[in-house]
């Protein structure tokens, strides 16, 4: 179970009407929703994962109680109970404003009445387009009808399998639509129920903060009339949509190629290609120590272009523990550079001709991965070595069906890029603590241990007089 809250930013001044609750789908986004929903309210969102259904029922309870819920996009399928969670339960309760985004605007149009399905013109990742809405209703208050930017991230839309659009049940209204036809958002005529397909928190949307001051104000109004929501929620959802066997084989064909991708970026074991020998081993200092992690990387790696720094924003026991900085000095280390539409993957490594690969980058990923595994030679964190880096927006090609298209955009920077970090240093923010990991094998182990004890003398000189 998670139960955080979002992070300060810039905010208006408050106004205490109940609490907020962001229903986390296990999306990346939803953190960047819930810092706009604090720059709208002055106040921070309870942010519960959509399998805590406890905090839920403490936050209604509470003496503050819910003054609305918000639903959060996500991966998967509107339709799976493991997909949307407590959602369900939430949009069949209706007794509470809630906003549904994305993943919770399908889950609130197939619970009442809408089908589900395959957006007709494919999937769309970081797209921003045009929506129009009716101009009626007070979720788009003060947002332009004519039309205003939008991002969308989905594969999924509200329309028939065929990719037609649906006729609207008589408790249901479309509120927004792109000029292609695909809806954009929807409400519930006598419940307080409101979604939209778009990302309102993404910096590429115009008038986001706009849309969830709207949802705020209406919370705020119909509180004022039915009191908030304090009382236990009802569990009997609305009966459970199924998926069609055509629509669970070609989503299970998606979340395999997307468990690649996971499992590459993940903190698995190190590779055994590329000149990484097998039989991997981890070896470890720490010095416990308040060191300045800014002040050690500009010592150790601010001049390597390969460097990294992956820098935690808030530190907790659960999450943002730890951060982590390394650089390309190492004798494992390369770098793997890939361009989807050729299908190359080009690998380098200091002082050495680069090598190009004609394969798909995702499989090679996982390949090398589970090809040499070690453990984590009882670090606290998992992260012990292997890949860093980024899969951009392109890599989609690679990982859904995208009917025969090709992706509309290309970059002049590679599609994907990593680097086999094979030493690095980790800060644990909690205890105070820092830790030089190599990874080594048998040709290399001397080398390592050598750099570990420099390492390990840089911390203690860096570190501040106790």
């Amino acid at each position: 179970e998670t139960r955080t809250r979002a992070g300060p930013c810039m905010a208006s001044a408050p106004q205490r009407h109940g609490q907020v609750v962001l229903i986390d789908n296990f999306d990346s986004y939803t953190h960047n929703l819930a810092a706009l929903i604090y720059t709208v309210t002055g106040e921070e969102p309870l942010v519960l994962s959509n399998t805590d259904k406890e905090g839920y029922e403490q936050a209604l309870a509470s003496p503050s109680g819910v003054l609305c819920v918000v639903l959060s996009p996500g991966p998967g399928r509107p339709q799976r109970d493991e997909d949307v969670g407590l959602c369900r339960e939430i949009i069949a309760d209706g007794s509470i404003p809630t906003l549904g985004v994305c993943l919770g605007y399908q889950a609130m149009a197939l619970a009442h009445g809408l089908p589900v399905s395959h957006s007709p013109y494919g999937p769309v990742h970081g797209q921003v387009q045009v929506v129009r809405h009716t101009g009626s209703h007070d979720l788009f208050a003060n947002i332009p009808q004519e039309g205003f930017l939008a991002t969308r991230y989905h594969s999924l839309s509200v329309c028939h399998e065929d990719g037609s659009t649906p006729d609207f049940p008589d408790s249901m209204l479309k509120l927004a639509w792109t000029d292609d036809g695909v809806i954009m958002a929807i409400a519930h005529r006598t419940l307080p129920l409101w979604g939209v397909q778009f990302h309102p928190e993404s910096v590429c949307t115009d008038h986001g903060h706009t849309l969830i001051a709207n949802f705020h104000k209406m919370a705020v109004a119909f509180a004022g009339t039915e009191g908030l929501g304090t009382r236990v929620l009802n569990s009997s959802a609305l009966p459970t949509a199924t998926t069609t066997p055509q629509q669970d084989q070609q989503q299970q064909q998606q979340h395999t190629a997307m468990g690649a991708s996971c499992e590459a970026a993940g903190p698995a074991g190190p590779a055994g290609h590329g000149g990484v020998g097998g039989g991997l081993r981890v070896v470890s200092r720490s010095v416990h120590a308040c060191v300045d992690a800014e002040r050690v990387y500009r010592h150790l790696f601010r001049d390597d272009e390969w460097s990294y720094w992956l820098d935690t924003a808030r530190v907790q026991a659960e999450t943002g523990r730890f951060s982590f900085m390394g650089g390309s000095d190492g004798p494992l280390c390369y770098r793997l550079s890939y361009d989807v539409a050729s299908g190359i993957v080009t690998e380098s490594r200091r002082g050495k001709e680069s090598v190009s690969h004609h394969t798909k980058l995702l499989p090679m990923l996982k390949e090398r991965l589970n090809d040499a595994k070690c453990d984590g030679d009882g670090l606290p964190f998992a992260f012990c070595g292997g890949f860093v880096g980024y899969l951009g927006y392109e890599m989609k090609q690679d990982c859904v069906d995208m009917r025969g298209k090709r992706n509309r955009y290309e970059s002049d920077d590679a599609d994907a890029q990593l680097m086999f970090s094979d030493r690095f240093l980790a800060f644990d923010h909690l205890e105070g603590r820092c830790y030089a990991v190599a990874l080594c094998d048998d040709s290399t182990e001397g080398s390592a241990r050598m750099w570990l004890h420099s390492s390990h003398h840089l911390l203690t000189t860096l570190s501040p007089p106790s």
